[in-house]
């Protein structure tokens, strides 16, 4: 069962097999846009809390109203969007070992490295071909996460490498 408002990633994906039933038929392909636009961020992006009346919680996001997604149905744009609330570039703001700059590598973000030992990475068929999607422009907004429990020097460092 997919578990998105954690903190930690658990496998959460869905394979299709086979799709039977009356009236089913196979759809012809839609004609690619001429824009792609890849946005890589934090909750900002996920849309957290963008449905909030008065207390925040995972239940009260929606990427469907987030800014990503209605500036790629508002230009047309074929997009790819890698958010997740909480994680940071470098250091995330509520704990958890996995980073925004782990889950941009992966194909499927929620796919944990095989490793034990290696929280920041992932399984080798998992890894993401940026050869198979190119985007003609990337929208960057993290670093909300990374800074909320304060500066210190190995954040300092890693964020300005």
């Amino acid at each position: 069962e997919a578990k998105w408002g954690q903190i930690k990633p658990t496998p959460n994906h869905v394979s299709f097999h086979e799709i039977v039933g009356p009236g089913i038929r196979v759809l012809p392909l839609l004609v690619r846009t001429q824009r792609r636009i890849e946005f890589l961020g934090d909750s900002i992006m996920a849309g957290y809390c963008n449905l909030c009346e008065k207390e925040s919680s995972p239940a009260t996001e929606s990427f469907a109203s987030s800014w990503p997604n209605l500036v790629c149905e508002e230009l047309e744009a074929e997009c790819h969007t890698a958010a997740w609330s909480g994680y940071g570039m470098v250091q995330n703001c509520c704990g958890g070992d996995t980073l925004m700059s782990d889950v941009w590598l992966r194909t499927l973000a929620s796919t944990p490295s095989d490793d034990a030992s290696d929280p920041h990475g992932t399984t080798a068929e998992n890894l993401w071909n940026f050869t198979s999607w190119i985007p003609d422009l990337v929208v960057i907004n993290l670093g909300t996460n990374d800074n909320l429990r304060g500066r210190n020097p190995t954040f300092v460092a890693a964020y300005s490498a």
